[in-house]
């Protein structure tokens, strides 16, 4: 659980910060506000790991297995299709039909 009294004072920020912090974070579904409950962390796996933000802020660190798996997964389903209409002269809408003698 994330405790917003924790995050002011280790971070010396106000209440208002905080508050702005985790509105942001809830809205890029990092953070789960439940009333009467509080707030948790979502699990890593729910994360839009492509994320520009999430990205950027990653970048110091090493990836993980999981998203270097994840991120081949997603260039093996986009790329063929962007590459499709620079390698054949139809963009690949006629690969289906059968060659004209």
């Amino acid at each position: 659980m994330v405790d917003p009294v924790k995050c002011e004072t280790e971070s010396g920020v106000s209440r208002t910060v905080v508050r702005g912090a985790m509105r942001v974070l809830a809205a890029k579904g990092l953070l789960e506000p439940k009333q009467r409950r509080g707030t948790t962390v979502r699990p890593r796996a729910d994360w839009n790991l492509l994320d520009s933000d999430l990205l950027r802020r990653q970048g110091g660190s090493a990836p993980t297995d999981c998203f270097l798996e994840d991120l081949a997964e997603v260039r093996a389903t986009v790329e063929p299709a962007g590459a499709r209409p620079i390698t054949q002269p139809d963009g690949g809408r006629h690969r289906d039909r059968p060659a004209h003698p």
